[in-house]
């Protein structure tokens, strides 16, 4: 498994990752060359799909970041709670980051939960 971001959302801590073979099986895409095989609309329209905010959060595109990892290029697309106070939740809610490879694939959220002492 390969660790491309992480992020907190309500009081929770994710890692996002992806298999090798997912990761390695996308289009090599090399940026002298033109344009990345997903465009940047196409990387937040699968982002904004895949996320799963709570029931009355809603979000909205803070941040689109293009990164390379070992030759391979994908997406970080953070999403903002556009009600950054939703009803019930108590506070302020950081953005959730979604990871979209260049074959579209999202890399899952994985919760870490911390060892009891």
């Amino acid at each position: 498994m390969i660790p491309l971001s992480s992020y907190s959302f309500m009081d929770r801590h994710y890692l996002c990752f992806v298999t090798e073979s997912n990761f390695f099986r996308g289009p090599l895409w090399q940026p002298d060359k033109g344009e990345p095989p997903i465009s940047f609309r196409r990387a937040l329209e699968i982002a904004e799909k895949h996320a799963a905010p709570a029931k009355h959060v809603t979000l909205k595109p803070q941040e689109i970041a293009l990164k390379s990892f070992v030759g391979m290029w994908f997406y970080v697309v953070q999403l903002e709670p556009s009600n950054w106070r939703a009803p019930g939740l108590g506070g302020p809610m950081a953005p959730v980051s979604v990871v979209v490879l260049m074959d579209g694939t999202v890399a899952e959220p994985v919760e870490q939960v911390e060892a009891k002492r």
